[in-house]
């Protein structure tokens, strides 16, 4: 297959050319794995056989679907691979939650999800047909004219650095003072600022890389920025900051190289599931414990290598069947497979309102939403962000209030729909919600250039997209909101309006 080659013109219609490439020489492959792993379930008489084997149809007709269809920015399959992960894995691996589910209720779930996936395609469909492309013209960034990428690469490498020498600052306490002295909600606009410079960072050093513009001490460099930042960043024992990183290289990465980045993907989920095995016992260790009046010593540099080599002991441990016995509950056994699994929150939904005859909340959650838009040092009052996520486990019964201030129960998306409106139709609103935006987002940046400000918004969107399994909508609209804004702030004085021209070939 060969390479995909672009320039600062190159659009997202271009991109999408070889991201179907991609998806149809992979598509058999995808359809084979699929096969034999329902023929291991069958096999091995595991449950959620039909509730698979739907998720498995309908990721495969999404993917489809778009493969001869798609024109810009991969929604749509990101979409439906993410679902056959998060929900799929679990019944493969035989997690806990799918042992201890009724048949009936698995069934359901399969139901659920197959719906969804319908509504989504559906929507999609729809709106491709019903949405009016957007005109030529975008916002192009200056800094990005012409056609050689050399000055591109340099900015990216700064964002890169800075945004790790941010977080090391921070992580080891030298930001404290100025931190604490900032008027409140202040920091988690630093956090979004970090965030996003990051993730640009790293997706145009993906792209470039893929491509094979970066030169051999150029990948070198990039390799130990990378890892120096995933460290760096994993410091906070949030192992979902480091994602961010791993999910926009593994996309420029992707679309520079028109291949998929298995092997970084693979190593870098094998290091995360290593890490996952130790993270709550260093969480006790390192975190602020509501009982010990004393905290934690910060981290300092010197700290750093002891720090790992600690975490590293600790997941050793619970690799070892011996060791594993000490650990009784459930959140102190759980491995990052447990952590990829969406479906027990929709097993549990299902059950609480089908069995237990819970009520649903009828869109409280989603009607939380646009009072979080607004800055919190605009309104010190504010609700929480996870606001959502807090009254679903109160009202399901799975914290009481106070429990909240010290952690919170994930839930996902279609398991957040379904508590709202209920089986089918919780479905349908969310999977008819997101393939309508993810039509509209398509074919208003098809021709738009991915080095444009309209481009950057939109891989801010893909990228917040992909790591949303967890998020229920109001965290993952308020964060995707804090970092469209902040880029659209920090470009300003970068764009000029510019009238496209038609490109007779693709960049090369």
């Amino acid at each position: 297959m060969p390479k995909a080659s672009f320039d600062t013109h190159t659009t997202f219609a271009e991109l999408a050319i070889s991201t179907s490439r991609i998806l149809k020489h992979g598509q058999w492959h995808v359809l084979g794995t699929l096969a034999l792993a329902a023929l291991w379930i069958i096999w091995e008489g595991q449950p959620g056989l039909f509730a698979f084997i739907a998720l498995a149809a309908g990721t495969f007709l999404i993917i489809s679907l778009w493969q001869n269809l798609g024109r810009g920015v991969p929604i749509l399959p990101m979409f439906a691979l993410q679902t056959l992960v998060v929900y799929g894995v679990p019944i493969i691996a035989r997690n806990a939650s799918v042992e201890a589910a009724t048949p009936d209720a698995l069934t359901r779930c399969g139901l659920e999800l197959f719906l969804f996936q319908i509504a989504i395609a559906g929507s999609w469909y729809a709106g491709r047909q019903l949405i009016v492309p957007a005109p030529p013209a975008a916002w192009v960034i200056d800094l990005f004219t012409g056609k050689r990428l050399h000055g591109l690469t340099r900015l990216a490498f700064w964002l890169a650095g800075g945004t790790a020498a941010y977080e090391l600052a921070a992580n080891v306490g030298w930001l404290t003072p100025v931190i604490s002295s900032l008027p409140t909600g202040v920091h988690s606009i630093l956090v979004a600022i970090s965030s996003a410079t990051s993730m640009a960072g790293f997706f145009i050093l993906g792209l470039s890389a893929g491509a094979g513009h970066l030169s051999q001490q150029q990948r070198g460099a990039l390799w130990a920025l990378f890892l120096t930042h995933s460290l760096v960043a994993s410091l906070s024992l949030l192992l979902s900051v480091p994602i961010m990183g791993i999910a926009a290289l593994a996309t420029g990465l992707l679309w520079g190289g028109a291949r998929f980045p298995w092997r970084f993907l693979t190593i870098s989920l094998c290091a995360l599931a290593f890490l996952n095995l130790g993270k709550s016992d260093m969480r006790k260790r390192y975190w602020p414990q509501p009982d010990d009046e004393t905290p934690p010593s910060a981290c300092t540099i010197s700290d750093i290598p002891a720090r790992y080599a600690e975490w590293a002991e600790l997941s050793l441990a619970r690799l070892s069947p011996a060791q594993e016995a000490g650990y009784t509950t459930q959140k102190e056994r759980q491995t990052l497979l447990d952590r990829v699994d969406n479906l027990q929150n929709l097993i549990f939904v299902v059950q609480a309102v089908e069995n237990e005859h819970i009520p649903t909340l009828g869109g409280a959650t989603y009607s939380l939403i646009p009072p979080l838009l607004i800055p919190r040092f605009l309104w010190l009052e504010k609700p929480r962000t996870h606001e959502g996520q807090v009254l679903l486990n109160v009202h399901f019964g799975r914290q009481i209030l106070e429990d909240t201030y010290k952690t919170y129960i994930a839930w996902g998306l279609i398991p957040e729909a379904y508590a709202n409106f209920g089986a089918w139709w919780g479905s349908l609103f969310l999977g008819g919600l997101l393939g309508s935006f993810a039509a509209w987002l398509e074919m208003r940046t098809a021709n738009k250039p991915i080095f444009s400000l309209e481009g950057f918004l939109t891989i801010a969107l893909l990228l917040g997209l992909a790591v949303s399994s967890e998020m229920v909508a109001s965290v993952l609209i308020t964060s995707q909101f804090q970092q469209l804004v902040l880029i659209i702030c920090a470009a300003a004085p970068f764009v000029r309006r510019s009238i496209l021209t038609p490109r007779e070939t693709p960049a090369d």
